[in-house]
């Protein structure tokens, strides 16, 4: 992370406005922008991505109000704006209430793979990535049976339980707009310093669940902490059901002993019942079997 830049909200220059709604294909999905900032000082940073015809940096934007939202800084090679004034890319429109005031922009660099696995050494981990001391949940294997079910580009998606967030950064990886719910305040601060330093991605992270609807929602290998006898289970796939065009689930669907136990009041077949479909089953590197679902 370099020293934050403050400034404020400009209108736009020159061509920015034919940037409004176009699809990039560094993002994999229609970007919104340019948001104009004009600076204090100077943008002076190594940008984080550079392509043929452009530079990225991964920024964080503050106003105010402790109001956050990830972009990126995007600057045409040969471009003759000012250093002053940077241009964002979103894939959401950044809200009004940052056009006024004071805005602080930080640039995030990505560490090195060994900055990483220093970070993460020591930590407790769930989720399998990478740069992990050890690989525990089978979370590359459950995105890769997931990833074909829906087009992420562009789509609004809810990952309830999330935990670091590994299945919300693939998602947004493919061009999704990610918010992951996630109650532990250590596992929100994990997948924020993964958001800001090693993916680079605009993955937002919060404590309750926002309601709404989604266009994609993942509710995985979550319900056992809530309802271990799955007495609520259909309740619960029907509130689902009400809030999102595509709801993807992963259950344990056999009894298990041990510190968190699930005793199913159903049989798999009845499970399997309650879904359009079933994706796979597989016997969990963490303990028993889970399966795969779509409502």
């Amino acid at each position: 992370m370099s020293a934050a830049y403050l400034g404020n909200y400009t209108s736009g220059q020159g061509n920015a406005s034919n940037h409004l709604f176009s699809y990039d294909e560094q993002f994999n999905c229609r970007m919104v922008g340019t948001f104009n900032v004009m600076l204090k000082g100077d943008w002076d940073e190594i940008p984080c991505i550079e392509t043929h015809n452009r530079w990225y940096w991964f920024v964080s934007l503050a106003n105010e109000h402790q109001e956050v939202r990830y972009a990126w800084v995007t600057r045409d090679k040969g471009s003759k704006q000012p250093k002053r004034v940077i241009e964002l890319l979103t894939k959401a429109a950044i809200p009004d209430s940052f056009k006024t005031g004071s805005l602080s922009v930080t640039p995030w660099h990505p560490w090195t793979p060994e900055m990483a696995k220093s970070w993460a050494k020591g930590q407790y981990w769930f989720q399998s990535w990478p740069w992990t001391p050890t690989q525990k949940a089978d979370s590359q294997f459950v995105w890769d049976g997931i990833k074909g079910l829906t087009d992420w580009s562009g789509k609004r998606v809810l990952d309830i339980g999330g935990n670091a967030g590994f299945h919300s950064f693939r998602a947004a990886e493919a061009g999704a707009q990610c918010v992951v719910v996630e109650p532990s305040y250590e596992t929100r601060l994990q997948g924020a310093n993964i958001a800001r330093n090693i993916e680079h991605q605009d993955v937002t992270f919060v404590s309750e669940d926002p309601g709404g609807e989604w266009d994609t929602i993942l509710y995985l290998s979550v319900h056992h902490q809530l309802d271990p006898t799955y007495e609520r289970l259909e309740e619960t796939l029907a509130g689902l059901r009400e809030r999102a065009g595509v709801v993807i689930v992963e259950l344990h669907v056999e009894p298990l002993d041990g510190d968190m136990p699930v005793s199913p009041c159903m049989s798999e077949r009845e499970i399997d019942g309650l879904f359009s479909q079933k994706i796979l089953s597989y016997p969990s590197n963490v303990r028993g079997r889970r399966a795969l679902y779509v409502l």
